[in-house]
């Protein structure tokens, strides 16, 4: 028996042209080298980033000094509170702003401005609000009031340095701003010039906000309402520069175009029954 040969398989696919095979080689490297250039840009960023959170860290670049300046009536305790928050913390994390506005909070703080003084120290400046007045409350302590008509202290002593004011007394804690009746009152204390002010031993205020002055060593001062305070301040001072200090009893200065005198003894219920002197 004749054996017969099978001619071998052939594989009948084309052949790879080899220039495809060169171009998916060159695709292949190309994209390992673009995963290579952004795992090196990733690891570049978190050393950037580690760097970066240690350097804000580092105690050469912390707060070590805090300057204060402008601190009279400032309560000192709730200050060195503030002043211990920020000491040691990174200065490139510093606040300035809200740091601000907590020192603005204390109620004798008008104003406060906090500037880095870099690497290490940070500079307070405070502008401290002006006591004007002061009245007594319905719980027994003296109310200072500042010139924009907040309360920046309860005192149990009256101090004798800034205008009484008598009449309704609420009562108010320090860094409250007073009632509008009262508000009225801080307008004109503050309006007072000197002379007048140097002869008011006190100055009353009903609930609606009349107000009348009372002069030392005698006499009265019949203002009304806050209104047109620099011409009853006016007619004030001319109707004093004509009387004896000895003399005085009423002045009338509603309409201080028209201001009105009564000579001592007349009574002032005469001349407003709505309003009486206040005490404290």
């Amino acid at each position: 028996m004749n054996a017969t040969l099978d001619p071998p398989e052939t594989d009948e696919r084309s052949p790879i042209d080899p220039r495809f095979e060169e171009r998916r080689l060159a695709v292949n490297q190309a994209a390992g080298r673009r995963k290579l250039k952004w795992l090196l840009v990733a690891a570049f960023v978190v050393l950037l980033l580690v760097g970066a959170a240690l350097l804000v860290r580092a105690p050469f670049l912390s707060v070590s000094r805090v300057t204060v300046s402008g601190a009279t009536y400032t309560d000192a305790a709730a200050l060195q509170d503030v002043v211990a928050s920020i000491e040691g913390e990174p200065m490139l994390l510093l606040d300035e702003g809200a740091l601000e506005s907590r020192l603005e909070a204390l109620p004798w703080v008008r104003r406060a401005r906090v500037q880095r003084d870099w690497p290490q120290d940070v500079t307070i400046e405070l502008a401290e609000r002006t006591p004007l007045a002061v009245y007594g409350g319905s719980d027994g302590l003296w109310h200072v009031v500042d010139t924009d008509g907040v309360v920046v202290a309860n005192l149990e002593g009256r101090p004798v340095d800034v205008l009484l004011i008598t009449g309704d007394s609420p009562a108010l804690q320090p860094g409250q701003r007073v009632p509008e009746h009262l508000d009225g009152a801080v307008r004109v204390a503050r309006a007072l010039p000197p002379s007048l002010k140097a002869r008011t031993g006190e100055m009353a205020v009903d609930a609606d906000g009349n107000l009348e002055l009372h002069l030392q060593p005698q006499g009265t001062v019949l203002l009304g309402q806050p209104d047109a305070i620099r011409d009853k301040l006016i007619a004030t001072l001319t109707v004093l520069g004509k009387l004896d200090p000895a003399t005085v009893g009423t002045i009338d200065v509603r309409a201080p175009a028209d201001p009105v005198t009564q000579p001592p003894g007349a009574g002032q219920a005469a001349a407003d029954p709505s309003l009486t002197p206040g005490s404290a």
